[in-house]
């Protein structure tokens, strides 16, 4: 669900909102993420399974605002994006078996997906992201200590509820 939340996050900052560009490029079963991509425009959500297929069926469109993809795909899709990208973020979307190796050496059942996001789209959320802290934390306010009640803060010990 992070990689939902995090795409859902992109789209609250993103002047398209949920009719963002978003291209999916594996040759593995790509599932959940159709799930996951529910709520945005399904005629500009793509899949494709050859990453080859990809780079010529997207060459003359649009920048896509993220690219989700897996390690077989990552030359072509460095190789086919024009636009500048936020690089680096990987995801499992599956949940793992560290006992089971499967047949790409991953352990069994992983799904790991590495995700960039055009760069102007990513300058968008890492301010809106500095403005959340900064509103909610102004630097004449200390940031609470993690994990500490108010009370627990003051020496008078007890728990928060939530």
């Amino acid at each position: 669900l992070d990689l939902a939340r995090f795409v859902e996050n992109l789209a609250a900052v993103s002047p398209e909102g949920h009719r963002m560009v978003i291209h999916v490029v594996t040759a593995e079963n790509f599932w959940p993420l159709p799930w996951y991509l529910r709520r945005f425009d399904p005629d500009r959500v793509g899949y494709w399974s050859d990453p080859a297929a990809w780079a010529r069926q997207t060459r003359d469109g649009p920048d896509p605002s993220i690219v989700i993809f897996t390690d077989e795909a990552h030359e072509v899709v460095d190789a086919g994006l024009r636009a500048p990208y936020s690089k680096g973020k990987t995801y499992n979307i599956r949940p793992t078996n560290v006992e089971r190796r499967g047949p790409n050496g991953r352990p069994g059942g992983a799904l790991i997906f590495s995700v960039y996001v055009r760069e102007d789209l990513w300058n968008r959320f890492t301010e809106a992201a500095g403005s959340l802290a900064s509103r909610s934390n102004p630097p004449d306010r200390p940031v609470r200590e993690a994990g500490k009640s108010s009370a627990a803060r003051r020496g008078r010990g007890g728990s928060r509820r939530l």
